[in-house]
């Protein structure tokens, strides 16, 4: 299939983030992003922010009806807080309940 030139652009309503685990012995958070619609999208940036910390990623392709796992390592000794994706017409930012392993 391909998505070269789509009518409708994603939209923040397609998107959701599901589920945030933190490993304090690996010392990782991983999140789950998922597209609820028909459309693609490109996530053109991600940030997990903690109470002092920060981490960052690049963009990749969210697929029509996908999940999309995100991990990273996170130095912190708590969970991050908040997760921000920005797309190229709108950025969702979402407070984490993150469960710890």
């Amino acid at each position: 299939m391909v998505y070269l030139l789509q009518k409708d652009r994603l939209t923040r309503e397609d998107v959701r983030i599901e589920a945030a685990t933190y490993d304090r012995s690996t010392k990782t958070m991983e999140f789950t992003i998922f597209n609820s619609s028909i459309k693609l999208g490109r996530v053109i940036q991600w940030e997990l922010m903690g109470t002092k910390e920060l981490q960052t990623g690049g963009g990749f392709p969210l697929f029509p009806g996908s999940r999309r796992v995100v991990r990273t390592n996170w130095e912190s000794v708590r969970a991050a807080e908040t997760v921000s994706l920005r797309f190229a017409d709108f950025s969702l930012t979402q407070a984490l309940s993150a469960s710890t392993k």
